[in-house]
């Protein structure tokens, strides 16, 4: 039976009105994060898949730039 996937939070910031959430998953040994960016009325996967924390936090905040800069 497979197991649950519960969400590994390990880092929350805001950043121009979006608040992200950037998480932690391990399959198979290998480590990868991704980044929810959640505003007053969507939640969205920013960045699907990135190989640090560091990457996750830079291509979040790019994406966030890029949606306001369409609205």
């Amino acid at each position: 039976m497979n197991m649950p996937h519960y969400p590994q939070i390990v880092l929350k910031f805001d950043y121009q009105g979006w608040n992200v959430e950037i998480e932690q998953d391990d399959e198979d040994g290998v480590i990868t994060y991704s980044a929810w960016a959640n505003s007053e009325h969507s939640s969205v996967v920013a960045v699907p898949c990135a190989r640090s924390c560091k990457e996750a936090i830079a291509r979040s905040k790019h994406w966030v730039q890029i949606r306001l800069q369409q609205a």
